[in-house]
């Protein structure tokens, strides 16, 4: 079966993405494949593809290592909501990973994406993977420690009980 096919028959649930996920790994020139579906702005696949890239993230992070910059260029400009939060959950699993080392142009390009995604009018999942992401990066950017203080602060009481949480979580942390 090929890719599309493939993809053609995904869904969003766990046992159908960790079916998928376990297909990429075993053909890694897949994973070359979808990264270039994704960068066609027309692929009808991209939310189902990111979700299925989320879990193979969770598998095998660095068998998408090689990708990292496409996705981060993919997540500037995601428009679906489903993709932006499997691209946030991805972007988050690179930053906690501390195997696998991103370069300065990487975090660079990251920080402000995660900004753009706390700031705007995101799920809570998003928000939270981008919180997290930035309170991470925020021992080496020090700017980015005050920034996000600063914003979670400041949003607080207008979100919901788990970015609440989370939020607490990471102020107490940044303190």
């Amino acid at each position: 079966m090929n890719l599309l096919q493939e993809l053609d028959s995904l869904d969003f649930s766990i046992k159908s993405r960790e079916h998928f996920a376990i297909e990429l790994l075993k053909d890694p020139n897949k994973i070359q494949e979808a990264i270039r579906f994704l960068n066609s702005s027309e692929f009808k696949y991209s939310e189902k593809l990111l979700a299925a890239l989320e879990f193979t993230s969770r598998k095998n992070l660095s068998i998408l290592f090689p990708f990292l910059d496409v996705l981060i260029d993919i997540a500037k400009d995601y428009s679906g909501q489903a993709g932006r939060r499997a691209l946030s959950k991805i972007i988050s699993i690179f930053i906690k990973d501390t195997d696998l080392q991103l370069n300065f142009q990487q975090k660079e390009k990251i920080i402000p994406i995660c900004f753009d995604w706390l700031l705007s009018q995101e799920k809570v999942a998003v928000k939270v993977f981008s919180m997290e992401a930035l309170y991470l990066l925020s021992s080496e950017y020090h700017w980015v420690k005050d920034d996000l203080k600063a914003i979670l602060i400041k949003d607080y009481n207008s979100h919901s009980a788990g970015y609440k949480a989370r939020a607490r979580k990471i102020l107490k942390k940044l303190e």
